[in-house]
């Protein structure tokens, strides 16, 4: 790692030595597939910036799936996509989706959301196209939006395909174009190591004393 020498494995900090930790993971960094139940699992971050006059918030999430019909594995609740389509889960279908509507909720109430980084590929986009990370946009309600997972899940170099499926989809939902936040597409590998700037205090970013006051609940 840089610089030269830098080990990929963190230090103990008691002895002050830059020494591996005792039974530390191994030298493998294969990131070609996906390794154990990390490769199932959504991580959402959500950060407020605070500021006098100006609360600057971004999110990030990792993956982007079918929330609306809580298709998904890993946690408890979600239903599979097998069981989906049997006939036979009514009832594990509704509860499916009523998780999926407490996401929504959930984001609903979050913040207002000034930048979103968030997955652009969903595992349901072979049946839906861009309607899973769409549907987080709507409730979010991102002023700028940065898609992932272009080259991770996506073949590299789709990133085009994928702003005009994004368009396409955006408008088959009737997802207002007003509504929309503004798509800065990352090229890869051109823009992946140009590092995104924002001024937490740009005017851009200003929000209505509701949308300061849920931040004060919710940060203090």
């Amino acid at each position: 790692m840089f610089p030269a020498g830098t080990s990929v494995h963190p230090a103990r900090t008691n002895t002050g030595k830059s020494e591996p930790n005792a039974g530390e993971g191994t030298d493998q960094h294969n990131h070609d597939s996906f390794g154990g139940s990390a490769g199932i699992i959504e991580m959402w971050y959500h950060f407020v910036v605070r500021g006098e006059g100006h609360n600057f918030t971004f999110a990030f999430v990792n993956s982007a799936g079918p929330v609306k019909e809580g298709i998904g594995t890993g946690s408890p609740g979600l239903i599979s996509l097998g069981d989906y389509n049997n006939p036979a889960k009514t009832a594990e279908r509704a509860w499916a989706a009523a998780i999926g509507k407490g996401l929504f909720d959930i984001m609903d109430n979050l913040p207002r959301t000034d930048v979103l980084l968030g997955s652009i590929v969903s595992l349901g986009a072979a049946a839906n196209q861009q309607r899973d990370i769409i549907m987080y946009q709507q409730h979010l309600r991102p002023k700028v939006y940065y898609p992932g997972h272009l080259t991770d899940v996506a073949q590299a170099g789709s990133a085009l395909y994928h702003k005009l499926s994004w368009q396409q989809t955006a408008y088959n939902m009737g997802f207002a174009q007003r509504d929309w936040p503004e798509f800065r597409l990352q090229i890869d590998p051109n823009d992946f190591m140009v590092p995104q700037v924002f001024n937490p205090k740009d005017d851009r970013w200003n929000k209505s004393s509701a949308q300061e006051d849920r931040i004060k609940s919710m940060c203090r």
